[in-house]
């Protein structure tokens, strides 16, 4: 996709016409305010995805990458969670032939949100992607034990 496309897809996801943010975004946690990319690193997002999913060698990771440059980069006023999970989904479906959108990761996310946050915000910081690994690979874990509940209480 290019980067108005993305757009696009965002603003389907929102409800609402979403254009990239000029401006410096802060959010606010339980444990303070969490304080995103500048509106100028950030413009770069879509491109530095591009680049991991064109790379052979990086592929394994593109689901946890997607999640991690879409949030930190929060490129977007509205909708940068939802659009995070949607592209880990697209992920998933390109390096691991998952049938996207198959898991639940809004709960899984949602119910692992402080250690998310923590992860995320090590990560920004330091560069070191061990935490947030190990964080996305409990999410992706969490998400495939509610997925196999409903299809057991289904059954």
């Amino acid at each position: 996709m290019s980067e108005p496309q993305v757009a696009n897809f965002s603003s389907l996801l929102c409800g609402s016409k979403q254009r990239a943010r000029t401006r410096n975004s802060y959010g606010l946690w339980e444990d303070g305010d969490v304080r995103f990319e500048s509106a100028e690193l950030a413009r770069h997002w879509w491109e530095d995805i591009q680049s991991v999913a064109n790379n052979q060698e990086l592929a394994p990771l593109l689901p946890a990458y997607c999640f991690a440059r879409t949030i930190i980069a929060h490129p977007y006023p509205d909708g940068n969670g939802r659009l995070a999970r949607a592209l880990v989904h697209a992920a998933l479906a390109r390096v691991a032939g998952l049938n996207a959108p198959a898991l639940p990761l809004a709960p899984a996310f949602y119910m692992n949100g402080a250690k998310v946050a923590l992860a995320l915000r090590q990560l920004s910081e330091t560069g070191d992607w061990q935490q947030f690994n190990a964080v996305f690979v409990r999410v992706i874990d969490d998400a495939n034990c509610l997925a196999e509940h409903v299809q057991t209480m289904a059954a």
